[in-house]
């Protein structure tokens, strides 16, 4: 045991053992103590000494000496010198706090070490930038910690910025994979699993690195985590599960695991079993803020907005990224009820807050903010034009500001979507082609693209006035999806039919998106107050005046706070159903 924690220090395997060495194996395995010693002579014969040293103090627990009057003496000696060590050791032991042994990590300093470990806890705790800060810090003691670098690098790659902070990330990641054959046969699994996934865009690779770790260490709660994800960007959805759920039954599921596996559960509609899991994180990971996210999007996914809001705002004073998720948590529930000030105003906020964390420039951040209420003008018509004219502008100004960046990076999606919705077919297809053309072959054989690809296709047709080869486009979407989506492309499918004149076809799909349990609330702040109000007016085109008077019911309900601009749609449905109640049956 000692011998391999001299090699994860870089020092030979028969390194000496002095007291410094030994303080410092002791410290990386959690030891309590370690006992050292020395013979000096005393004329003629031996003095013999012996202390017990608190590992995390340095602090001697126990000092005894023996003498032997000659070379013929010390074998008798040292026995006497033991014996009385073993009588005083367990009771000193008692007295000593034993601290958590050290990740088992390659790395020449002490301190690198235990900054990776606190690094290590506050990220369990859920505070990323922390966790972040902490790594630059062990890196400073060591620039050669190859796993260090590693951490940060999975860190920055996971907050879904684009630019410095990811840039940074891959960075990281890359050093890590240049120090590779430093390390030990896991650390480099680790190290090379993450390269391939973050930076070659290789999962396959990824998987068998992590299956390799597993091989050894079948209760790696990183390594399960990791493959889980691995799986999941693969789509290898049962899999997935699995290695997760593994990890969660085994007992040693790390914070992320929780989360994940709950965000999974929630995008197939198995509400109940991600309530189950949620309460286990909760158990597991009492102060770990994501609990109360995880919450809160449960609460939205329930179309239960109050208790979706209160839950968020319990982290609005919270660190950095729990604000930026209570504002944004914040401002789509907002956009939902129809208070597009106040969810432009979260929004900026929480963009604000964003752009400090990842280190963007002022410029693109301004220039976000501003993408961002004007795709809300478009989707709600708040002036629709202007809105349709300045996306095309700040196209511009992203695609200037992203230039150097990989086409995952450069905001394609986005745009696609916001030019169609704001009756912009042409710059749209433009986007979209530029988009289409900028993937490499791996990329543009992955799954989630090609399904992306697809969507992003069939709101341009759409917005081109050919909604009944969107339609085809969707249908194919939504059978290739293999995360099993539940929600996916369903109101997408609705407006669709409904574009095309197809109103039976139209209210089916309409009713199917409303009632489908899953992952609903990103579509909800686009889709459903004006689901809830089309799908009224189908039903009164068909006669059936219950049915229109209760979805306009909800219609009205969801927008009785909107924006006084948005105020006369409210005004007008308000005006049908008092139309419908007051007239007789036939």
């Amino acid at each position: 045991q000692v011998s391999d924690v001299l090699e994860r220090m870089l020092r030979g395997r028969n390194t000496p053992v002095t007291p410094a060495v030994a303080g410092e194996v002791a410290a990386r395995e959690g030891v309590k103590a370690f006992v050292a010693g020395e013979i000096r002579p005393l004329g003629a014969g031996y003095v013999i000494s012996a202390r017990m040293v608190a590992a995390g103090t340095g602090d001697a627990l126990v000092l005894l000496r023996e003498e032997a009057p000659g070379a013929e003496g010390l074998i008798a000696a040292i026995d006497r010198l033991s014996d009385k060590l073993r009588e005083r050791i367990g009771e000193s032991l008692r007295t000593v706090r034993a601290d958590p042994p050290l990740e088992r990590l390659t790395t020449t300093s002490l301190e690198a070490l235990r900054l990776y470990a606190q690094a290590s806890r506050v990220q369990q705790e859920g505070d990323v930038d922390r966790a972040i800060a902490l790594l630059e810090e062990a890196l400073k003691h060591d620039t050669l910690f190859a796993m260090a670098y590693r951490r940060m690098g999975t860190l920055m790659t996971n907050t879904g910025f684009v630019g410095l902070l990811g840039e940074r990330g891959r960075a990281a990641l890359t050093r890590a994979y240049e120090l590779r054959d430093r390390l030990s046969d896991v650390e480099r699994y680790f190290v090379e699993a993450m390269y391939a996934t973050r930076v070659e865009n290789d999962g396959e690779k990824g998987v068998t690195a992590y299956l390799a770790i597993l091989e050894k260490h079948p209760n790696n709660g990183t390594a399960l985590n990791n493959l889980g994800i691995q799986y999941a960007l693969l789509g290898r959805v049962a899999e997935r599960d699995a290695v997760l759920r593994r990890a969660v039954q085994a007992g040693v599921a790390i914070s992320l695991t929780y989360g994940n596996l709950v965000f999974f559960l929630r995008g197939r509609g198995q509400l109940a079993s991600a309530d189950t899991i949620l309460e286990l994180f909760a158990e597991r990971f009492p102060t770990n803020p994501n609990v109360v996210e995880q919450r809160s999007t449960l609460a939205a996914v329930r179309m239960d907005f109050d208790g979706s809001a209160e839950a968020a705002r319990g982290l609005l004073s919270g660190r950095p990224a729990q604000q930026v998720f209570a504002h944004n948590q914040l401002a789509a529930i907002a956009q939902v009820r129809g208070e597009l000030a106040e969810a432009n105003r979260r929004r900026d906020q929480a963009q604000r807050i964003d752009a400090q964390r990842a280190g963007m420039a002022p410029e693109e951040r301004d220039m976000l903010i501003e993408l961002g209420r004007a795709e809300r003008a478009a989707w709600f018509g708040t002036g629709p034009r202007g809105a349709a004219d300045r996306l095309e502008v700040l196209w511009q100004s992203n695609r200037r500001l992203t230039a150097a960046r990989g086409p995952l990076e450069r905001r394609y999606p986005r745009f696609v979507t916001d030019l169609s919705q704001a009756g912009r077919p042409a710059a749209a297809r433009r986007v979209l082609e530029e988009y289409r053309g900028s993937l490499d072959q791996r990329q543009r054989e992955d799954w989630f693209q090609r399904n992306e690809l697809r969507l992003l296709e069939g709101q341009v047709r759409v917005a081109e006035g050919r909604p009944s080869d969107a339609v085809g486009q969707y249908r194919l979407a939504r059978e290739e999806r293999k995360d099993g989506c539940s929600i996916c492309f369903l109101a997408d499918m609705a407006y669709a039919f409904d574009q095309a004149g197809l109103a039976d076809s139209a209210m089916a799909y309409y009713r199917e998106y409303l009632e489908t349990p899953g992952d609903r609330f990103g579509d909800d702040q686009v889709w459903l107050a004006s689901s809830l109000r089309r799908l009224g007016e189908l039903y009164e085109a068909k006669g059936d005046r219950e049915k229109a008077v209760e979805h306009y019911g909800r219609f009205v309900e969801l927008w009785k706070g909107a924006d006084p601009e948005l105020q006369p749609v409210v005004s007008e449905v308000k005006q049908r159903m008092a139309r419908l109640v007051g007239e007789r049956p036939r």
